[in-house]
């Protein structure tokens, strides 16, 4: 799923420079609210929908990943919490280790939310795997506001979490963990390649910055 999505993601960031021009031109002849506007715009409007079509972007294959993965991180979650209220039944008192040796029980030091926070944070600064990087220069106003709000939930996660039991944020923080490898990997060229990623913006876009509408439209037969 986090592959099918990032796929659409890579996709839309290549093309993004023409889709803002489109969509951009598009909204500024909405606003003259004349025929000639009006014509003017649906005229961008169908070169924005053949751009994507050529492209093969759908904007809702994007959330796929997240609503495909949704249901089975509830799932884990309200499982865990079941297994380790039964804790003296499944062995969960004595399966951890270190200082959280109790799993049905929540860390006395506070270190396991403290590492979930730290790697939920970490997985949300790293961003989409489509995309070039994190980094807030790539993103639109609005993508920017969302990732501060997952932030801010990454650092309420601790205290509003603190008292799960341990064996919860064991989950937790191994999940998130290989969420930020797979994204380090699914950036690295040949293995983009091996699953029917583009590359990276950075290396395939820079023919297609600044082009015009009537440019872009060009793009799709």
């Amino acid at each position: 799923l986090t592959v099918f999505s990032s796929r659409s993601v890579a996709r839309m960031a290549l093309i993004k420079p023409q889709m803002d021009e489109l969509s951009t031109a598009m909204q500024e002849a909405n606003k003259r609210g004349t025929d000639a506007g009006m014509k003017e715009a649906e005229k961008h409007r169908v070169s924005l929908q053949k751009l994507l079509a050529k492209h093969g972007v759908k904007p809702w294959m994007t959330m796929v990943g997240g609503l495909g993965q949704l249901p089975v991180w509830m799932t884990f979650f309200f499982t865990l919490r079941h297994m380790t209220r039964e804790g003296a039944q499944l062995g969960f008192e004595t399966g951890g280790l270190a200082w959280f040796g109790d799993l049905t029980v929540q860390d006395p030091y506070y270190a396991l939310p403290v590492l979930c926070g730290a790697s939920m944070y970490g997985m949300v600064s790293l961003g989409d795997p489509g995309q070039a990087s994190g980094s807030d220069a790539a993103q639109d106003e609005r993508a920017k506001m969302m990732r501060n709000v997952m932030k801010g939930a990454a650092v309420l996660m601790v205290p509003m979490t603190y008292w799960f039991q341990s064996g919860i944020f064991i989950y937790w923080i191994t999940t998130n963990s290989i969420g930020m490898v797979q994204t380090v990997a699914l950036r690295q060229p040949p293995i983009r390649a091996l699953v029917g990623m583009p590359a990276l913006p950075e290396a395939s876009s820079q023919g297609l910055l600044g082009m015009t509408p009537t440019e872009a439209a060009r793009l799709a037969p």
